[in-house]
């Protein structure tokens, strides 16, 4: 039973440790479902530099999802061990057992920093910058496509280089 207690316990801790958003979804690569078969207006640009860059975007939905699992967690794993002396024990202990739990999983942070590129192009003669979550090998100085959103003015510039797979 204890066995069961304390791995039930990491597995959690590391649950909520894991809640952290990737910032996958904003690479210019990726796409959502009304992307699909859909008409974007498409422009070639020359790359000029690559440069590291992070990029913060919000947690607020790990941060919730983390609470209100731990919350759970807390509560049933605090009413299993109070169980063993009577159900009042076991009662309370799931209260504070959830209230713990909750209170580890707010600890989540708001916002989380990503791998990202400020990347440095030539569009019709004049210079611009687009800060782009990404891996500094998916691109590389020359040719690349840039989907461009006239009204959000959004960027997404295409990956034009693959990063070496590691094995």
């Amino acid at each position: 039973m204890n066995k069961i207690i304390l791995i039930l316990i990491v597995s959690t801790i590391s649950f909520i440790s894991g809640c952290q958003a990737t910032g996958e979804q904003y690479q210019a690569d990726v796409f959502t479902t009304n992307d699909v078969n859909s008409k974007k207006e498409v422009k070639t640009v020359e790359l000029l530099m690559i440069q590291l860059g992070k990029i913060q975007i919000d947690n607020t939905s790990a941060k919730e999802t983390a609470t209100k699992t731990a919350g759970i967690f807390g509560a049933v794993l605090g009413a299993a061990l109070g169980s063993a002396s009577n159900s009042e024990t076991a009662a309370l202990a799931g209260i504070a057992g959830g209230t713990v739990g909750a209170i580890g999983g707010s600890m989540v942070a708001d916002k989380v920093m990503v791998d990202g590129v400020m990347l440095t192009y030539v569009e019709n003669g004049k210079t611009y910058t687009s800060a782009q979550v990404g891996k500094e090998c998916q691109f590389k100085v020359g040719i690349a496509a840039m989907i461009f959103d006239e009204s959000t003015k959004e960027t997404r510039i295409q990956p034009n280089n693959k990063c070496p797979i590691i094995q």
